[in-house]
């Protein structure tokens, strides 16, 4: 479970300073050139992963085929997320596992790449390269994100709409984006670019913070990592604060 938001975190940050850096050397950001790049490098695979298991699946028995072409549709579709939560598919039942389950996780990253750039322009040109409020209005949403998942987790809320969500797992990946804006983007020295580094100097002392940090949180989340079943509702979202940092 907390390997997939490990995962996010990193995605998050690797998407929005190849972003940034683009905007900084360049001046501005093509996404229509981003969207191609993010599409020549995941289509062909599914494509041919969705081909593949479509003739395999003909011969197979059992619940692996359960509603194929709902799964199908989901995983070409990338809305494998939604689908699940909607036809209630449960990812922690263990008797009947479904063949495009996993493509869950493919389905939120693929909404982020559509949506994140788009606000990414579009709040740069409303704040003006403000980047301290542009961090602050990425932090509302990593807030609103923990938020919705505490509730859901604390309410009635089946577990796998917690896990399945794109607004529940949202921290993820918004954490990464507030990485990339506090790191800098390819080891530069740090300039008024940066968030953290325009609030915080000098660079030798929020280097080491943050090192110190980092293996502190590392350490967090092993318990997590070996003793948590992947169904613990604990995890959210106390597991979540040693997984932002």
């Amino acid at each position: 479970m907390i390997g997939v938001d490990i995962f996010f975190v990193i995605s998050g940050y690797l998407i929005t300073a190849l972003l940034l850096r683009e905007g900084a050397t360049t001046g501005r950001i093509n996404l229509l050139e981003f969207w191609k790049r993010r599409a020549r490098r995941l289509l062909p695979a599914i494509a041919l992963v969705i081909l593949l298991m479509g003739p395999i699946t003909q011969i197979m028995q059992g619940d692996i085929r359960v509603a194929l072409d709902r799964q199908v549709l989901g995983a070409a579709t990338f809305s494998s997320n939604w689908l699940s939560i909607l036809s209630g598919n449960d990812y922690f039942t263990q008797t009947s596992p479904q063949l495009f389950t996993n493509f869950w996780s493919l389905a939120v990253e693929e909404q982020f790449y559509v949506i994140w750039p788009l606000l990414l322009v579009a709040m740069a040109l409303i704040l003006q390269r403000r980047w301290r409020l542009f961090a602050i209005a990425v932090g509302v949403l990593v807030v609103f994100s923990l938020t919705i998942s505490t509730v859901l987790a604390a309410g009635e809320a089946p577990l796998s709409r917690v896990y399945y969500g794109t607004d529940t797992h949202m921290y993820g990946l918004l954490s990464g984006v507030l990485l990339a804006f506090a790191v800098p983007w390819s080891l530069y020295p740090p300039t008024d670019k940066h968030v953290l580094y325009t609030v915080s100097r000098p660079y030798g002392m929020v280097t080491f913070a943050r090192v110190l940090i980092s293996w502190v949180c590392l350490f967090a989340l092993i318990p997590y990592a070996v003793l948590a079943h992947e169904s613990a509702k604990f995890f959210i979202p106390w597991g979540c604060l040693a997984l932002l940092c």
